[in-house]
């Protein structure tokens, strides 16, 4: 099973081991025909539109080194317009563009307080 936008999914619809073909070759697992319908409502419902999702912001390398800190840490944010707990680099999601150049130097200090 999985979630997706808070709901659990059973997989049970491709869970049957393929039934080989009389040319022996195996069919490709698809979702029973009613799983199709509710998972294309459910991703519909719950993905907030792209023209929503926030344009991150870039911090860019200078004179070959990026020297940045990102903390990842869970927070409250919104998405659609709804609260949620999540995954958060420096609080915010997306969290920021790194952006360097072939050959640039970009340290990496994982030192991150527990919990």
């Amino acid at each position: 099973m999985f979630a997706l936008g808070g709901t659990a999914i059973g997989a049970t619809a491709c869970a049957r081991a393929p039934i080989p073909i009389a040319n022996g070759t195996v069919p490709l697992a698809t979702p029973a025909p009613a799983a199709r319908p509710a998972a294309a409502f459910l991703l519909a419902k719950t993905d907030p539109p792209a023209s929503n999702f926030p344009e991150p912001p870039v911090r860019a390398s200078r004179a070959g080194l990026l020297e940045t800190a990102i903390e990842a840490r869970v927070a409250s944010t919104t998405f659609g317009g709804r609260p949620v707990v999540t995954a958060t680099f420096d609080g915010s999601v997306p969290g920021p563009t790194l952006r360097a150049r072939p050959g640039d130097r970009v340290p990496n200090s994982p030192g991150q307080p527990p919990g």
